[in-house]
C-alpha cells in the first residue's frame, strides 16, 4: 500500500509472476464486478470497459461486445506507459489474456484503433447507429 491505495505495479508483479495468485485474486475480484453489473445493466444504458471480459466469463452480462484492437506493438507501449512498466512486463501481461483474433472472434463489433482519430471515430459512429 501507498497512502492507503493498493500499488498496482507491485500487485500486477506478483500476481503476473504466480498464476495461483493470479487466480486468487479473479477470484476475490471478478463476483464483485459481475454482481455490479448485474445491478446496473438492466437500469440504465451503459458501455463499460472490462479488459478480461471473456477471461473472465461476462460475456454474458451484456447484449452486445465491440473490441477496439490496435497492433502488437502499440499495445506493448501503451500497456508499458499505462502501468509503469518494463517491456517484458506488458509481454508477460499481454501473453495471460486471451488472443486478440479469439476476442475478436466472440465480438459482435470490431472498431480498429490503428486508423487515424478520425478514421476510429467513424467506425465508433457506425457501432453506435447499429445498437
Amino acid at each position: 500500500f501507498i497512502n492507503n491505495m493498493i500499488d498496482r505495479k507491485i500487485l500486477g508483479r506478483i500476481v503476473f509472476s504466480d498464476l495461483e495468485k493470479k487466480k486468487e485474486l479473479e477470484h476475490i475480484i471478478h463476483p464483485r464486478i459481475r454482481k455490479y453489473l448485474s445491478n446496473i445493466k438492466d437500469k440504465i444504458d451503459v458501455f463499460v470497459e472490462v479488459p478480461l471480459l471473456f477471461e473472465s466469463g461476462m460475456e454474458d452480462l451484456f447484449e452486445a461486445i465491440i473490441c477496439v484492437y490496435t497492433d502488437y506493438d502499440t499495445q506493448v507501449k501503451r500497456v508499458m506507459e499505462r502501468n509503469n512498466i518494463s517491456k517484458e512486463e506488458a509481454i508477460v501481461r499481454i501473453k495471460s489474456q486471451m488472443t486478440l483474433d479469439e476476442k475478436i472472434q466472440k465480438s459482435h463489433f470490431i472498431i480498429d484503433n490503428t486508423k487515424p482519430l478520425p478514421d476510429v471515430l467513424h467506425q465508433v459512429k457506425q457501432v453506435i447507429s447499429k445498437l
